[in-house]
């Protein structure tokens, strides 16, 4: 329904700028159905330590990473919901006048920006959800819990969540960090569903994430629910790796459509061998009219919700029965209650598309089934980072990259790679004396204008804000060699795909990193190289051969970069114009508009400057290539003239003098430029024989080029001398006034009107004094 369907652009500066600044909260703006604005506060909610470990199997076996989380989490403060900002999209659920509201991008791409904001409950297309939950029983030493009340919440202490992503769901990201990225993101609106309905009794914590990128071992089975979920939980506690990963609750997320189910989770066991479950046909952010995000939230809270000792609402075993009526009763009791007006976590209510969804547990299972569960057997709920105070701490100061050195300035950047954990969410890292923002760890810090001298460097850090949290490593880092050649091109021919360049400079260097740009391709200097040593002395030379260059001697251009792609150094040829004119001539390395006018090979001849007139070359032999004829006018009356337009295409003018058009001369214009010429209307054909003066040899003969019109030169004589005496005087003037008003039969009608009016007498004085000839 299009009434409860927003469309909203993401604003991708503000939102790189609002992950990289990661605020503690702001307040998110977003438009409501009727026109009006939702303002929803937002806080940082981070159910997932700093680093999560990440174990992987493949062909190679077992492998472990430990993964600092791209994305950035926020909860609603005050109110129902959870934010994830992903790498380049935002996902987000919240409550708002009683309605569920999405917010996601409208396909996976998401690269412009593009989201929309709906009510989940107002979708065109619903999804069908069966969960076949497990009851382990007494058969497997499991006592089931009696039903009892407990509404006191106390602090249980945090469960630590180990999900597994199966191989057929990585395959559909095909990269361990999209994967984990949207494990953790799912992650964390389900902790924010438990944090916000039972408070402190427990936090969910997804300390551990264990994905497949080979055949997993559930794949074997097809629409055998209650199989496959035995067999997730038989290898989770036979492997060798798995079986000693510290957990408390094992969830397997999955894609996959054909497991039988919607879901599936072992009933009550929490801090049991039995802690198991999973949730299939989950989705990614796709489709429009699917609300994926809250979906996957609902379907992995209710599995969880069976695994933290509820059952279904429609359970008779409920005080008073079924909670609900959406679906048939489980027990075969009848329902008594009130009309259902709101399905919750633990129904079957989004399969009655009369009835609207919300991501909240009933209060009658929050009090029945998940706070009883949870305080009596929730033993092994223990610490759990986020709630002991963190301290600040710079674990490892180490050097990094050395990136290209700048040879006009003889500095470079240094990168350092720090670790850090629980730093302030004000202030910067003090680095040397030099202020850097703090971001994620482990950072990139990069020290920009670094010398290059060669010396070693001792690094200290600290933060602006709690200079307690410092540390400092000796030696950390030697500066790199000094990189102060200049390089100049000295000789270019596209012919022979041959280049030269000079060191200009007083010093020698290693010029690996500088390279040459032309017709879209890009090399570098050492790979054009070969095993040539790339070492360039003080005024020496070097020739490169550039294989692949693609090269037009009658047309083309060159630019020389710099180690830190700064251009230093141009050359144009046969004509203006090339795409890498304009930055060139901006820079002041070329004049715009000019080239060098020559045949290749082209050498350098200057002492230093840049220009076209720093460049010689072989001739480019003189030929006028074509004359063609654009527009030609009708026969003038007044001059018995008609004007014909032709341009003239050439290569290889000579140096002066003009270009001769049927024996006149014309001033020269560039090649192409259109030229105009009066020619006498006579009514028979008209050559143009072009050439040029100080080379009559170059030439180009255009026969039958227009055919001119009819002579058509009419004397107008001169009308104002009235008295035919050969000017224009008083007696003229006394003429035509002596008729003035005369409007029939007028002798001294000047302007043929048949009247004698003002016109008349003004055209008599416009040419008083005039001498007819």
């Amino acid at each position: 329904d299009d009434s409860r369907t927003v469309g909203i652009s993401l604003d991708l500066t503000v939102f790189e700028e609002l992950r990289k600044s990661y605020p503690e909260e702001f307040t998110l703006v977003l438009p409501d159905f009727n026109g009006g604005e939702v303002q929803i506060k937002l806080e940082r909610f981070e159910p997932f330590p700093a680093t999560v470990k990440v174990g992987i199997h493949s062909d190679r076996g077992y492998e472990e990473m430990d993964y600092v989380p791209r994305i950035k989490t926020y909860k609603v403060r005050g109110g129902t919901g959870s934010f994830v900002l992903m790498t380049d999209y935002v996902l987000g659920t919240f409550q708002h006048n009683g309605m569920q509201i999405e917010v996601k991008p409208v396909d996976d791409k998401a690269k412009d920006g593009e989201h929309i904001l709906f009510d989940v409950n107002n979708l065109i297309v619903g999804r069908d959800f069966e969960c076949a939950m497990e009851d382990v029983g007494t058969g497997d030493g499991h006592k089931a819990r009696e039903l009892e009340e407990r509404s006191e919440k106390s602090l249980s202490g945090c469960a630590e969540i180990a999900v597994d992503i199966d191989s057929y769901t990585y395959s559909t990201f095909g990269s361990v960090l999209s994967a984990t990225d949207w494990a953790l993101a799912l992650m964390t609106g389900v902790s924010q569903i438990y944090t916000q309905e039972l408070g402190n009794l427990v936090f969910l914590q997804t300390t551990y994430v264990h994905i497949w990128q080979t055949a997993d071992p559930m794949s074997n089975y097809v629409d055998q629910a209650g199989e496959m979920l035995d067999v997730f939980r038989s290898t989770w506690n036979n492997d060798p790796v798995l079986s000693g990963i510290q957990r408390d609750e094992t969830h397997l997320l999955t894609k996959r459509g054909d497991t039988g189910t919607g879901g599936i989770a072992y009933l009550d066991v929490v801090c049991s061998t039995w802690a198991y479950g999973f949730s299939s046909a989950l989705s990614g952010t796709t489709n429009y009219n699917i609300s994926s995000w809250t979906w996957n939230l609902m379907v992995v809270s209710h599995e969880l919700g069976h695994n933290l000792g509820s059952n279904h609402t429609q359970w008779c075993g409920w005080p008073n029965g079924p909670i609900d009526n959406c679906v048939s009763s489980e027990g075969g009791c009848s329902y008594e209650g009130d009309p259902v007006s709101q399905g919750t976590i633990m129904s079957y209510c989004h399969t009655n598309s009369s009835v609207p969804n919300v991501l909240n547990f009933h209060p009658t299972v929050q009090i029945y089934g998940l706070q009883p569960a949870i305080n009596n057997d929730g033993s092994c709920f223990g610490g759990c980072e986020g709630y002991v105070a963190p301290v600040c701490a710079i674990l490892d100061i180490s050097s990094g990259a050395q990136l290209a050195c700048n040879p006009l300035t003889n500095t470079y950047t240094q990168q350092l790679v720090l670790s850090y954990e629980n730093t302030p969410s004000s202030g910067f890292f003090n680095v040397n004396g030099t202020f850097h923002a703090i971001n994620n760890s482990p950072q990139i810090i990069s020290l920009s204008n670094t010398p290059a001298n060669s010396e070693t460097v001792d690094v200290e850090i600290f933060v602006s804000t709690e200079e307690t949290c410092s540390a400092d490593t000796l030696n950390c880092y030697t500066q790199r060699d000094p990189c102060c050649a200049l390089i100049r091109l000295q000789y270019v021919n596209p012919n022979s795909n041959v280049i030269k360049v000079k060191n200009t400079s007083g010093c020698g260097g290693d010029i690996s990193d500088w390279g040459v740009y032309s017709n879209g391709v890009y090399n570098s200097f050492d790979e054009l190289s070969g095993s040539q040593n790339l070492y360039l002395d003080a005024g020496a030379e070097l020739q490169l051969a550039w294989i692949d260059w693609d090269a037009d001697e009658t047309f083309g251009d060159l630019q020389l970069y710099g180690p830190t792609n700064v251009l230093m150094d141009y050359i144009q040829w046969g004509g203006s114009g090339n795409l890498n004119e304009s930055v060139s001539s901006s820079l002041g390395f070329w004049e715009a508009g000019t080239f060098v006018n020559a045949l290749p090979p082209f050498e350098y001849v200057g002492d230093g400057f840049h220009g076209y007139e720093f460049w010689t070359g072989a001739d480019v032999p003189c030929e006028i290539l074509n004359v063609e004829v654009v527009s030609y006018t009708d026969c003038n009356p007044a001059t018995g003239d008609y004007s014909v337009s032709f341009t003239v295409d050439y290569t290889g003018a000579p140096e002066s003098g003009g270009v001769s058009v049927n024996g006149n001369s014309i001033v020269l214009q560039e090649s192409g430029s259109t030229y105009v010429i009066d020619i006498p209307s006579n009514g028979v054909w008209l050559n143009l024989d072009v050439s040029f003066e100080d080379e009559p040899a170059c030439s180009f003969f255009l026969g039958n080029a227009v055919y001119g019109p009819s002579y058509c030169y009419v004397d107008l004589g001169c009308p104002t001398d009235l008295n035919g005496d050969g000017s224009i005087t008083v007696a003229d003037v006394l003429a035509i006034l002596s008729e003035f008003g005369c409007t029939l039969n007028c002798s001294y009608d000047v302007n043929g009107d048949n009247s004698i009016t003002v016109s008349d007498v003004l055209d008599i004085l416009s040419t008083f004094g005039d001498i007819c000839e």
